[in-house]
């Protein structure tokens, strides 16, 4: 279902849905449709093959406080996926839970991208504190990734490009999560 029209959050304004090629238009590549706020160089892009805006409108400000909220908190449920083998769902849903916690506001509410300045910021700060206890730990799993390079062999077999066997990644084994020493994602299920 089509949400028609977004609100720019600065004016108030009805956006306007913009393609490659129409003036307005935020990006030199195609990166799909996004709707835009012009005046206000507001614009949040839609999921792939919808009209569906990824959040809400940004200006450059809330744009990189949004992708530092990602690079934050991102690794934390991805972490989980390597960690337990579940999916990317389980481990997004759950860390969106365990965010939602975190920063005292229901979990219907919780996703980065319809989050203001100020929220986009704590999570950085929050998901971020993770990632500062653990920095010890990633020299650690430097080594230990080194050693676990050595280990493998190249078999001639292997295709040219990763993921073109048409398989699915399997879930990381318990003995390679102790070979990778991989850290624990404070998420839980």
């Amino acid at each position: 279902m089509t949400k028609l029209p977004k609100i720019c959050r600065y004016c108030q304004q009805a956006a306007k849905l913009l393609n490659i090629g129409d003036a307005g238009y935020p990006y030199r590549l195609d990166y799909g449709p996004t709707w835009t706020c012009v005046p206000c160089q507001a614009w949040v892009g839609c999921h792939k093959g919808t009209k569906n805006a990824l959040g809400g409108l940004a200006n450059a400000e809330l744009r990189i406080a949004k992708q530092a909220a990602h690079a934050a908190f991102d690794p934390l449920w991805q972490a989980k996926i390597r960690k337990e083998g579940c999916s990317k769902n389980k481990a997004r849903n759950a860390g969106y839970a365990w965010l939602a916690t975190q920063l005292g506001i229901p979990v219907e509410r919780t996703h980065i991208g319809y989050m203001n300045l100020e929220e986009c910021r704590k999570v950085a700060e929050i998901c971020g504190s993770y990632s500062k206890n653990q920095k010890a730990h990633s020299k650690v799993s430097e080594c230990s990734l080194k050693c676990a390079v050595k280990l493998a062999e190249w078999t001639g077999l292997e295709p040219a490009t990763p993921g073109v066997t048409g398989r699915s990644q399997k879930p990381i084994t318990a003995r390679e999560v102790a070979i990778l020493d991989i850290p624990k994602s404070p998420i839980t299920t």
